[in-house]
């Protein structure tokens, strides 16, 4: 079997790392975005406030997983585009986060030391979390035992199904399982 070649890279040196700095699907490191004035907001790959619903359109509440956001904020993801249009349609009012999941979002940016800084642009963008609309342990621990999902993952379909409202994910046996247990969902298919 051929040995993959590793490129050597200063650091320590009983760590050999890959082009892709050792992270799987050569995903890039997240970086905190320049500090920019109102009009500079144009070309941010997350909408610098989800747009309202007018009257009689109120707009619809979702559960969304962290894939989605993290897609929505890499302009390059195959996704990006979706993720973008899943947010914008949902309104400001209606982006919730389990508290795990925001956490989850937010490890990139804590990478770079700008967590602060990345949750108050997610907040601004209209996504939140909140305690009030995540569900208990036992909650969590009944989806977590009936589903064959990470902890993770049984947090947004428990935190949808506890809410209930659909949730926005583009992974696969998430979906396949809320879909399953009667739980609509947005993402993969529409």
């Amino acid at each position: 079997m051929a040995r993959r070649a590793s490129v050597a890279v200063a650091g320590p040196p009983h760590r050999d790392r890959r082009r892709d700095g050792g992270r799987r699907g050569g995903a890039r490191r997240w970086r905190a975005p320049a500090r920019r004035r109102r009009a500079d907001r144009a070309g941010s790959p997350l909408p610098h406030r989800l747009p309202r619903r007018g009257p009689g359109g109120v707009g619809r509440v979702i559960v969304v997983d962290a894939n989605v956001v993290i897609a929505a904020s890499t302009p390059d993801h195959v996704h990006h585009g979706r993720a973008r249009d899943i947010l914008v349609e949902h309104g400001s009012d209606g982006v919730v986060l389990h508290s795990l999941t925001m956490a989850e979002v937010l490890v990139g940016p804590a990478r770079a030391g700008a967590q602060d800084a990345a949750h108050a642009a997610f907040e601004a963008a209209g996504l939140r979390s909140s305690p009030t609309t995540d569900p208990g342990p036992i909650a969590l621990a009944v989806v977590r035992a009936q589903a064959a999902l990470t902890m993770p993952d049984a947090c947004v379909l428990a935190t949808a199904e506890h809410v209930g409202v659909p949730l926005a994910t583009f992974d696969a046996r998430l979906a396949r399982e809320a879909a399953a247990r009667g739980t609509a969902v947005i993402g993969l298919t529409g």
